[in-house]
């Protein structure tokens, strides 16, 4: 009569049958395309547009285009800097100031937070 395997042994087994299952899977599987840099990846390049979208942002804030910069990065990519200002609730005048390059817009200050007041009203 053939004797039965322990629970014991069986459970290890099983654990030792997943393994080796996990362990034969194709690892090549992967959610991106085979590619040779991420800026494949990435959209294509649009200043502009970057652009064209701080504005309807701002202008859809109550804010006016105050001053703007352009210019290069060191890896020769052009570079937008935007200023803006409007009037907040309390009657201070409020800044943003938006940072664009081809690939995005890489940096947003402002506006502060009404409920932070810095000069009290008088």
């Amino acid at each position: 009569m053939a004797t039965r395997p322990s629970r014991r042994w069986q459970a290890t087994l099983g654990v030792i049958s997943l393994v080796a299952m996990a362990c034969a899977s194709n690892h090549h599987v992967s959610p991106f395309p085979p590619v040779e840099s991420i800026r494949e990846l990435l959209p294509p390049p649009n200043l502009e547009g970057h652009v064209a979208r701080i504005d309807t942002e701002a202008s859809a804030n109550g804010y006016v285009l105050r001053a703007e910069l352009r210019g290069k990065l060191p890896d020769g990519d052009d570079i937008v800097v935007r200023g803006y200002e409007t009037v907040d609730p309390f009657g201070r005048p409020a800044y943003l100031v938006r940072v664009a390059t081809p690939v995005g817009i890489v940096l947003a200050l402002g506006p502060p937070d009404p409920k932070h007041v810095i000069h009290p009203a008088t």
